[in-house]
């Protein structure tokens, strides 16, 4: 079976993504997760290209989906028109109106995802952070 379309999304969404797939409209949608490091370091066109191979099925569209820390993928991706990125300035955009995160970061609201705060502990280290800091 050829897979028609072929999805590259953060790990932080997997579980909101793996229940949107569970829909029969999208049987012949393949996807893998990139490593969630929001921008540290920015995710690499190359390393894309290695989640690639996990797919087990050959790719006829790849749909790229983030933020921010995508912006490397997005300028070297334009060239190749199987390559279809959606991106917004922030991940949150994905599920909620940019009016209303703006909000929320006006009143001084720290967003996080629920895959960011399963993961919060590795973050945190991967991110330098300790105690006293």
């Amino acid at each position: 079976m050829t897979a028609t379309l072929c999805c590259f999304i953060c790990e932080h969404y997997q579980t909101e993504l793996e229940t949107v797939l569970q829909e029969d409209e999208f049987a012949d949608v393949h996807y893998t997760v990139f490593p969630a490091r929001c921008g540290h370091p920015p995710l690499t066109r190359n390393e894309l290209t290695t989640y690639e191979t996990v797919l087990s099925v050959p790719c006829q569209s790849l749909y790229v989906i983030g933020g921010r820390c995508l912006q490397s993928i997005i300028s070297s991706s334009k060239q190749q028109s199987r390559v279809v990125c959606e991106f917004r300035d922030n991940c949150f955009e994905l599920f909620v109106n940019a009016p209303i995160i703006e909000q929320f970061i006006r009143e001084g609201k720290y967003l996080l995802t629920p895959g960011w705060l399963a993961r919060w502990r590795q973050h945190i280290k991967e991110w330098g952070f300790d105690q006293p800091t």
